[in-house]
């Protein structure tokens, strides 16, 4: 049998993916903590199923890096679907258990094996505000392998800090009977509102109620040269 050895440029290519794939999780939680005034959550995210699709709405551009954190905060192997285009430039998503979006009997099988993937059911980055349609391959993906759906809302907004604050509200899981399109927006954008109303009564230097800290950022100017007002009045 003959074999093959790698070319130069591929063998440097599989180190690379190695390496990044090493790497990321550095870069992603030093984005979170720099770029964001802190991460909330709410909901029984420490009673998550095994296995799930797990469905978001995507009105941001955090929203990729709060996908890893979510994996990392429920301590399960996650994949997730992901534009082909997309897939085929960044090739090192693939060892992050990113599949191609068009591979169904391949995201199928990864449920059916236990293991949960992530969706954005709108398809797209959408503008912030609420879900007004999703395509059917969340609730199709749950009834086909016979897992649970777990709606989950994210809003990124800027309120009293310098910084914006992601927040993420864990629905209830769904089970796979009767379930369509429809309810899970309706899932969706009652979660939505309740992050909106959490936000909207709570002072906007706080923590809203019900919400716990899986991030904090990095502290605001006015914490950080506190000092200097001490050492004035002194």
């Amino acid at each position: 049998m003959r074999h093959f050895r790698k070319r130069p440029l591929e063998v440097f290519q599989c180190a690379l993916e190695r390496w990044i794939v090493l790497i990321m999780p550095l870069i992603i939680r030093r984005s979170l903590r720099t770029g964001l005034g802190g991460v909330y959550v709410r909901g029984c995210w420490e009673s998550f199923p095994y296995a799930a699709v797990i469905a978001l709405n995507h009105h941001s551009w955090w929203d990729g890096y709060l996908l890893w954190l979510i994996r990392l905060k429920i301590s399960r192997h996650v994949g997730g679907l992901m534009d082909p285009d997309q897939l085929g430039r960044f090739r090192f998503f693939r060892k992050l258990g990113m599949i191609d979006a068009r591979k169904v009997r391949k995201v199928l099988k990864r449920l059916q094996k236990g293991q949960s993937m992530f969706i954005f059911p709108e398809g797209e980055l959408r503008k912030p505000g609420r879900v007004k349609h999703v395509f059917k391959g969340a609730t199709y993906l749950s009834s086909k392998a016979r897992v649970p759906l777990v709606p989950i809302a994210c809003r990124v907004v800027l309120r009293g800090g310098e910084r914006p604050e992601a927040f993420l509200n864990i629905g209830i899981p769904r089970d796979l009977e009767n379930h369509n399109g429809t309810e899970l927006i309706d899932d969706l954008n009652l979660l939505l509102d309740e992050v909106d109303s959490a936000i909207g009564v709570a002072d906007p230097q706080e923590i809203p109620e019900g919400f716990v800290t899986w991030i904090r950022g990095r502290r605001p100017a006015n914490e950080r040269n506190a000092w200097v007002e001490r050492f004035w009045r002194f």
